[in-house]
C-alpha cells in the first residue's frame, strides 16, 4: 500500500499539470529569507531591467535533483547574472531545512546535498517564511521553473535547457517596437510602419483593427495598437498610435435613380447623398451639371465626381435606362353578313407592359374589340404602364347577306299532289345556293332550287347562301292545309284464333260521296275493292276512303293478329294399381296452368273416381285416360293420353342371347312384376331385371327366373347350352326403300345363322317371316329366337323421299290489261330432276306470259312420283307504295289536260307507265327507258275525269292521281 501511494505521489509531482500561472501573468512580488539568513525581495532583486529565474523544487523530488545536477541554472546565473537574478525555492513545508544539506537531520526524504556548490540563493518556504509564495505561483508539481521578464510577467520554462533560458532572457525579453505614423488626409491613406528589435524567432502581429501584418497601410484617421508575439509566445503590446485625419474617404452614401419613362424623352434623374471626407464638397457631373442631383436627362451613362476640402475625390457611375420604343399594330376581322361581328385585334409591343387600349369607347386591358360595324376606319391608342402612348388606325371590312324571300303562303288541297313555292325574289347569281327545309312538311323536288315542289302542309324555310362570302339569309313560308279528308272508321273482330279462322272488317264513312278499297302492308299484290275486308291471314291492312269530290283519301290501318298457340298437355300416372292399391292419381301438373285454362279427363276403358276437371284426377281401373286442356281465350285445345296399368299375379317369362359364354338375359314377364331373382345354375344369382352373366365353362345350365309383386310370385326354369352351339346372328339383310312419299312398296329380307334352328320371327307389324313386303316408310323391329330360346333383336328403317312440295313461289303479277305475269316454283322433295305440266299446257319452270288468273302445276320426279301444286293467282297490278329507284316525280299541271310527267331515277332503268280509272280499267300503257324522263300526257286525248297513273320500275310501282280538266 505504501509503495502504491508513493508511486501515485511521484506521478503527480513529475507529470505536468496545467494549473500553474498562465504565460504573461503578472509575477507576484515576495520577500523570503534565504538559508544563509539574507533577505530576498523579488522586485528589488530585478530592479528596472533584470529578469528573474525561479526554481520551485522539493528535496525528495527526483526530477528536481536531475535539473539541479544538470547545472543549467548555475550556467544561467554565472553567465547571465548581469541580466537576470535566480533563486531556488524549496516549497514543501513537510521537509525541514536540514533536508537541503543531505540526509543528516532531514525529517523526510532528500535526494542529496542541494546547497554545496550552488551559487544562487536558496530559500526554504514555511509557515513563517514566504507562506503565500507557493499558492501565489500556483505550484502543482516539481520542479516548476518560471522565468520572469523585466516587466514582471511570468513565463513557464518547458524544456529546462540552458538555451531555452538564453532565448528567453537575451532575445524574447529584448523585444521592442517603435512606430512611424503617416497621417490620413483623405481618410483612407494613413500608414503605420513598425521598427522591431529583439524577440525570439518568427514574430506575429495582431492589430486593434484586426490586421495581422507588421505594417498598416490605407488607414483612416484613428488610434491603433498592436501586440507582437515571438516564437516563445512571449508577447508585448505597443501603442496606441494616433493617425490624424477623417475616419473615411469622402463617399456617395446613397443615390436614387429615376429612369426615363418613355423612349427618347429627357425625363431621367439621379439624386445623391454624400458623407465623410472633409466638407464642404464640390460636385461635377459628366454632362456638365453641378450639384448633388442630376435631372432632365435622357437615357445613358452618367458619372459624378465629388471632391472634398482636402482635394480628395470619389466617383460613381449611373446608367439611366429607358423602355424600348412603344409600338402598336392592329389587324381587323371583317363584319360578315351584316351581323355586326367585326373585330379589331391590337397588339402593343415595347414600352412597359401591361398595356391599355382605347378605340374611343374607353380604355380596356384586352387588345380585342368586337361587335364592330364594318366599312369603317377606327383609331386605336395603346398606353403602357408608364403612361406612354402610341396611335394607329385600322379599317374593318364588311360582307352583306344575300336577299332571301320564300314568297307568299300557299294552300294545299287534294286535287294537286304537289304545289310549288316561290323563292324567285331571293338573290340570284352563279355564287348563290339555295336550300329548302321543313320540320313538318315534305319537299318532293327541288330542295336546292329557287322554286321547289312540296306535298305536305307545314312551315318551309329557304336558306340563301353566297358561296363566295359564305353569308346566309333565311325566310319562311307556310303551306296551309286546306284538305278536308273524308270520315273513316273500321269495325270488326281483328283477332284470329283456333275458333275464328276468318274475320270480316267493315270500312265506314259518314260522308256520302266516297269509294272504299283495302291494301295490305308489305304485300303489293293485295287489293280488295269495297268497304268489306275478309281475311284469314294476320297482318296490317289499310282502309282507303276516297272522297270523289275533292279527291282526298283518308287511311286507317287495322292490324289483324293471330293467336293460335296451343296449350301444353302432359300427364303421367303416379304408380300402378295392384292387389292392394285400388286407386291412384294421375299427375297433369306439367300442363299449361292459369285462369284461362280448363281441364277435362275422359276414358273409354278406365274408371274416373274424381277430379275429372283438375290436373290430379283419381282413377280406380287400368285403362287409357285422355286429358284435354282448353285455352278459354283463344279457344285452342291440346290433348294427351295416359295409360294406367294394373299389376296382376306375375308369370315369369324370359329370353336370352348367348355369345359363347356371355349370356344376356331379357325379362319378358307379364303381370308387371317389380322384383326379380335370377338363378344362373352355376351357384350365382342376380336381382337385376335384365342381367348379363358370364359362365366360367361350357356346358348345360338350368337358368331360373323368379318374379314377384304385391299379387304373388312365379318361377320359370330353362336349360341353356352355353358355349356348345354357334352364336345366333344375323348374317345378311336387304332393304328396299319406298319409291314415292307415303308409298307402300318397301321390303326387308333377312338371312339368319347360328343358334339352334329352325328360327322364329316376330315383326313389329305382326309379320312372322324372314321377308316382309308392302311396307310404308318407318322403323320395323324383329325378334328372332332359336329352339333353345336365344333371342336376337334388330331394327331397320325403311326410308322414303321427302314429299314433293313447293318451298317457295315467285309470282310476278300481270300488268293491268296485259298477259305478262309469270310463276316460278322452287320445288323440294322427291328425287330430282323434275318435270312440270301447267294447267295452261306449259312445261317450263317458270311459266310465263300469264294473264291474270289461277294456275296449277303437276310435278313428276325421276321415280315417277307426282304431286299437284297450286292454284297460284296471278293478279293485275294496281300500285305499289315505294319505288326505290325513283328519286323525284312531278306531274304538272295537275289538275290540267296538258300535263307533263317528269321522272328522275337514281340510275338508267326501264319504266312502264299505265293509266286507268277505277271504273273502266286500263286506258294507256307504254314503256320508256332512261334516267331523266319527261312524258307529255296532253296528246293522249283523255276525257275529263279522275285517272290513276301506275309507274312501274323493276317490279315496284308508284301511283298518282291525275285530274283531267276541260
Amino acid at each position: 500500500m505504501k509503495l502504491t501511494f508513493i508511486a501515485f505521489i511521484l506521478f503527480l509531482l513529475i507529470s505536468p499539470a496545467y494549473s500553474q500561472l498562465q504565460d504573461g501573468s503578472t509575477a507576484p512580488d515576495f520577500t523570503v529569507t534565504t538559508i544563509d539568513g539574507n533577505s530576498y525581495t523579488l522586485y528589488d532583486m530585478m530592479g528596472a531591467n533584470k529578469a528573474a529565474c525561479l526554481d520551485f523544487m522539493a528535496t525528495w523530488c527526483g526530477p528536481c535533483w536531475t535539473f539541479k545536477t544538470s547545472g543549467v541554472l548555475e550556467q544561467v546565473y554565472n553567465n547571465l547574472s548581469a541580466e537576470t537574478t535566480a533563486i531556488m525555492i524549496e516549497a514543501d513545508w513537510n521537509t525541514n531545512t536540514n533536508c537541503l544539506y543531505g540526509p543528516a537531520g532531514c525529517n523526510n526524504t532528500t535526494q542529496g546535498d542541494w546547497v554545496t556548490g550552488t551559487p544562487y540563493p536558496i530559500t526554504d518556504l514555511s509557515g513563517t517564511n514566504g507562506s503565500g509564495v507557493k499558492s501565489d505561483y500556483s505550484i502543482a508539481y516539481y520542479p516548476t521553473l518560471y522565468v520572469i521578464s523585466p516587466d514582471k510577467r511570468t513565463w513557464l520554462i518547458k524544456s529546462r535547457s540552458y538555451q531555452e533560458y538564453v532565448n528567453w532572457i537575451t532575445k524574447s525579453f529584448k523585444l521592442n517596437a517603435t512606430a512611424n505614423v503617416v497621417h490620413s488626409q483623405c481618410g483612407d491613406n494613413g500608414k503605420i510602419t513598425l521598427s522591431i528589435t529583439g524577440g525570439y524567432g518568427a514574430l506575429t502581429y495582431k492589430w486593434s483593427n484586426g490586421a495581422t501584418t507588421k505594417d498598416l497601410n490605407n488607414l483612416p484617421g484613428g488610434n491603433y495598437s498592436v501586440t507582437v508575439t515571438d516564437q516563445n509566445v512571449y508577447f508585448k503590446s505597443y501603442g496606441p498610435f494616433e493617425v490624424e485625419g477623417p475616419s473615411k474617404r469622402v463617399a456617395i452614401t446613397s443615390s436614387q435613380v429615376t429612369h426615363v419613362a418613355c423612349f427618347g424623352e429627357p425625363s431621367g434623374s439621379v439624386t445623391t447623398q454624400v458623407d465623410f471626407g472633409t466638407p464642404p464638397y464640390n460636385f461635377s457631373w459628366s454632362n456638365g451639371q453641378t450639384g448633388p442631383d442630376l435631372s432632365g436627362v435622357k437615357a445613358g451613362p452618367y458619372g459624378l465626381t465629388v471632391t472634398d476640402q482636402n482635394g480628395c475625390t470619389t466617383t460613381k457611375s449611373f446608367t439611366l435606362n429607358q423602355p424600348t420604343l412603344l409600338n402598336l399594330s392592329a389587324s381587323s376581322t371583317k363584319e360578315t353578313c351584316d351581323q355586326v361581328n367585326g373585330a379589331v385585334l391590337a397588339k402593343g409591343s415595347g414600352g412597359v407592359a401591361p398595356y391599355e387600349y382605347d378605340m374611343g369607347f374607353g380604355k380596356q386591358s384586352s387588345p380585342y374589340f368586337e361587335d364592330l360595324y364594318g366599312g369603317t376606319t377606327y383609331g386605336v391608342t395603346v398606353t403602357d404602364a408608364n403612361g406612354c402612348d402610341e396611335q394607329t388606325s385600322v379599317f374593318v371590312d364588311v360582307t352583306h347577306k344575300p336577299a332571301a324571300s320564300a314568297g307568299g303562303d300557299k294552300d294545299l288541297d287534294c286535287i294537286q299532289d304537289t304545289i310549288w313555292l316561290d323563292g324567285s325574289m331571293s338573290e340570284t347569281g352563279t355564287d348563290i345556293e339555295y336550300l329548302w327545309t321543313s320540320k313538318n312538311g315534305r319537299i318532293v323536288r327541288g330542295a336546292d332550287e329557287i322554286i321547289p315542289d312540296v306535298d305536305l302542309p307545314g312551315l318551309y324555310t329557304i336558306r340563301v347562301k353566297n358561296s363566295t362570302s359564305q353569308c346566309v339569309a333565311y325566310d319562311s313560308v307556310e303551306v296551309i292545309d286546306q284538305r278536308v279528308f273524308p270520315d273513316k272508321s273500321a269495325v270488326g273482330d281483328t283477332v284470329l284464333n283456333c275458333l275464328i279462322k276468318e274475320t270480316s272488317i267493315l270500312g265506314k264513312s259518314k260522308d256520302k260521296q266516297v269509294n272504299f278499297f283495302w291494301l295490305k302492308v308489305k304485300d303489293t299484290a293485295f287489293v280488295q275493292k269495297g268497304e268489306l275486308l275478309k281475311v284469314g291471314d294476320s297482318g296490317k291492312y289499310i282502309l282507303h276512303v276516297l272522297d270523289t269530290i275533292n279527291l282526298c283519301i283518308s287511311r286507317d290501318t287495322v292490324e289483324v293478329t293471330s293467336d293460335t298457340e296451343r296449350p301444353l298437355a302432359e300427364a303421367e300416372p303416379e304408380g300402378y294399381l295392384n292387389c292392394t292399391i285400388k286407386e291412384i292419381a294421375i299427375d297433369g301438373n306439367a300442363s299449361s296452368q292459369g285462369a284461362q285454362f280448363s281441364y277435362l279427363w275422359t276414358t273409354n276403358n278406365g274408371l274416373l273416381l274424381s277430379g275429372e276437371h283438375s290436373l290430379f284426377p283419381t282413377v280406380g281401373k287400368a285403362g287409357e285416360y285422355v286429358l284435354e286442356v282448353s285455352n278459354l281465350v283463344n279457344f285452342c285445345k291440346e290433348t294427351t293420353s295416359v295409360t294406367v296399368e294394373e299389376q296382376a299375379k306375375p308369370e315369369a317369362v324370359y329370353s336370352q342371347s348367348i355369345d359363347v359364354r356371355n349370356v344376356q338375359f331379357q325379362d319378358q314377364s307379364v303381370g308387371i312384376p317389380d322384383r326379380w331373382l335370377w338363378l344362373f345354375g352355376d351357384a350365382t344369382t342376380s336381382q337385376e331385371r335384365n342381367p348379363t352373366h358370364t359362365y366360367a365353362a361350357d356346358g348345360a345350365y338350368e337358368a331360373c327366373l323368379e318374379v314377384e309383386n304385391n299379387c304373388g310370385n312365379h318361377q320359370i326354369c330353362k336349360t341353356l347350352l352355353v358355349g356348345i352351339s354357334s352364336v345366333l346372328a344375323l348374317a345378311n339383310w336387304e332393304l328396299r326403300h319406298v319409291r314415292c312419299h307415303t308409298g307402300n312398296d318397301g321390303q326387308i329380307s333377312l338371312t339368319v345363322q347360328g343358334g339352334l334352328p329352325p328360327y322364329n320371327y316376330i315383326w313389329s307389324n305382326g309379320a312372322q317371316a324372314d321377308k316382309i313386303t308392302s311396307l310404308e316408310a318407318g322403323i320395323y323391329s324383329v325378334t328372332i329366337s332359336d329352339q333353345q330360346g336365344t333371342i336376337l333383336e334388330r331394327s331397320f328403317e325403311i326410308r322414303q323421299p321427302a314429299a314433293l312440295a313447293m318451298r317457295d313461289v315467285s309470282v310476278v303479277n300481270a300488268t293491268a290489261g296485259k298477259a305478262d305475269g309469270s310463276i316460278y316454283l322452287d320445288v323440294v322433295g322427291g328425287v330430282s330432276p323434275y318435270s312440270f305440266l301447267w294447267s295452261d299446257g306449259q312445261t317450263t319452270n317458270p311459266a310465263s306470259g300469264l294473264a291474270p288468273g289461277n294456275y296449277s302445276c303437276t310435278i313428276e320426279d325421276s321415280n315417277d312420283c307426282q304431286e299437284e301444286l297450286g292454284p297460284y293467282e296471278v293478279k293485275e297490278l294496281v300500285a305499289d307504295e315505294q319505288v326505290h329507284l325513283l328519286r323525284e316525280i312531278l306531274l304538272q299541271p295537275n289538275p290540267g289536260r296538258d300535263a307533263v310527267l317528269k321522272l328522275q331515277l337514281s340510275e338508267t332503268a326501264p319504266v312502264r307507265l299505265s293509266i286507268f280509272d277505277m271504273l273502266s280499267g286500263l286506258h294507256y300503257r307504254n314503256e320508256f327507258y332512261g334516267q331523266a324522263l319527261e312524258i307529255p300526257l296532253g296528246t293522249l286525248g283523255m276525257k275529263p275525269g279522275i285517272y290513276f297513273l301506275a309507274i312501274e320500275v323493276k317490279g315496284e310501282q308508284k301511283s298518282l292521281r291525275w285530274m283531267v280538266t276541260d
